[in-house]
């Protein structure tokens, strides 16, 4: 089954080509033309989950700011809705910008995004 989901182009949770990131850019900028370079959007979310017998293990999945144990995880999703990154069942007490981290890694690889682009400007630290 695994072999056939990955043969489905419209299964595949893919890093965009710089021609979909150029569409994609300039389909935000349409609708909000101060936005440049801009092609998709990220963020992450939270599923409460029963307390782990372990302490440790309850410990992890423990999010203090939320007072409650959760799995989590990010997705990234193009201007069109693809999906083409994501990253789940973290543990709880993990936050969006440590479990992106691959993500944001990604973004300031010059192969794969567009020249200049502001995506890469942004997360670089």
């Amino acid at each position: 089954m695994h072999d056939t989901i990955m043969e489905e182009v419209d299964a595949q949770i893919r890093w965009p080509s710089l021609e979909e990131q150029e569409y994609w850019a300039s389909l935000v900028n349409r609708k909000n033309p101060y936005v440049n370079g801009r092609w998709g959007f990220i963020d992450g979310k939270n599923y409460q989950v029963q307390k782990p017998s372990s302490i440790d293990l309850q410990n992890a999945y423990y999010n203090g700011w939320l007072h409650s144990t959760f799995v989590t995880g990010c997705f990234c999703f193009g201007a069109d809705g693809t999906i083409i990154w994501g990253k789940h069942n973290c543990p709880g007490s993990w936050n969006d910008g440590e479990i992106s981290r691959s993500f944001q890694e990604k973004l300031l690889r010059e192969d794969i995004n567009l020249p200049n682009s502001a995506c890469r400007k942004a997360t670089s630290w």
